[in-house]
């Protein structure tokens, strides 16, 4: 009895991405999508020789599921994460490379994934980076506020740089674009931490008189820098004016300067934002309770660590060393 010739088995591989070409009289020629999946094949080989299999499996995955659905036109959708992926592995110039292909290739590419882009390189100390993709797009993507509002929280609240915050700031006007809440929120609360209390009044008032109505975020920060530089009157007039605005003081309002006034020493100040916190049924905190006890005499210590007690903020280790 003859035998049929078996074929020897062969280990399975592992799925790579490839566009349909076996299928004959489907495709005549290569289409679009057809080197845009090349490409990003090419790409997933890179990334296997230098050992990247994080990136390169989840990018196999992405393009795999948008072929078995025939999303061939989802190659802008699928390489955002990828995009993001670099620039979170700090990965600047693979990530504005990346974005660059998309449009070699007429891929179409929506604000809301570029200003994704712009998000993810700030968040990881590129601001520079982002600032400039902003600005060599924007033949592409029109400036608007929205773009320089991420840029400037980089440069405000994730890299802080006081100086390159404040030519972002001058960049609205050259480039014709008018700030918004959100611009102004950024700029006043970056300038009191700093303590520079000429800018954060100057850009309060003038957020006032555009005719954008200032959150409680705004104004805790501005009663911080007022009581940092010793304003103590106009602080406790603005915490009595956003009172009468219907705003309700938080937390962070009453610490706004309550650390500052224990910093300065002002016990008796002090003490009467805490009478005012208690009748706003606004509860200290831990942080507010080591500010008084650095300060006061050893009796009023232990005083203040029963009230701590009451009020539910359990003493800490560092609330007994600062006893001593």
């Amino acid at each position: 009895m003859t035998g049929e010739n078996k074929s020897p088995q062969t280990k399975p591989k592992s799925p790579r991405i490839t566009t349909p070409d076996s299928d004959a009289g489907l495709f005549c020629s290569p289409t679009r999508a057809d080197i845009e999946f090349e490409q990003v094949r090419r790409s997933q080989d890179c990334w296997d020789r230098n050992h990247k299999w994080s990136v390169s499996r989840a990018l196999r995955t992405e393009l795999l599921n948008a072929t078995f659905l025939g999303l061939y036109n989802a190659c802008s959708t699928s390489l955002l994460p990828c995009k993001i992926r670099y620039a979170s592995a700090n990965e600047t110039e693979k990530a504005i490379k990346t974005f660059h292909a998309l449009e070699k290739f007429n891929v179409e590419v929506d604000s809301a994934a570029f200003y994704a882009l712009l998000r993810a390189l700030c968040k990881n100390k590129n601001t520079q980076e982002a600032e400039e993709l902003l600005l060599t797009k924007r033949g592409f993507f029109p400036l608007e506020t929205a773009g320089f509002n991420i840029v400037l929280d980089g440069w405000c609240n994730i890299f802080p740089d006081e100086t390159e915050a404040k030519r972002v700031l001058e960049g609205y006007g050259k480039y014709c674009i008018a700030p918004d809440a959100t611009s102004y929120t950024h700029m006043i609360c970056f300038f009191a931490k700093l303590r520079n209390l000429f800018d954060s009044l100057r850009l309060y008032n003038e957020m006032k008189r555009r005719g954008w109505v200032p959150s409680l975020k705004v104004h805790n920060c501005i009663i911080y820098v007022l009581t940092s530089e010793g304003c103590i009157k106009e602080a406790f007039n603005l915490l009595n004016k956003i009172m009468a605005l219907g705003l309700q003081p938080d937390l962070k309002t009453y610490n706004s300067m309550i650390l500052p006034l224990c910093e300065a020493h002002r016990l008796d100040e002090a003490r009467e934002v805490m009478k005012m916190m208690s009748s706003g049924s606004v509860r200290p905190s831990v942080e507010t309770y080591h500010a008084l006890i650095k300060i006061v005499n050893s009796e009023a210590v232990f005083e203040l660590i029963d009230r701590m007690r009451e009020h539910g903020c359990r003493p800490v280790a560092n609330t007994y060393l600062l006893m001593f």
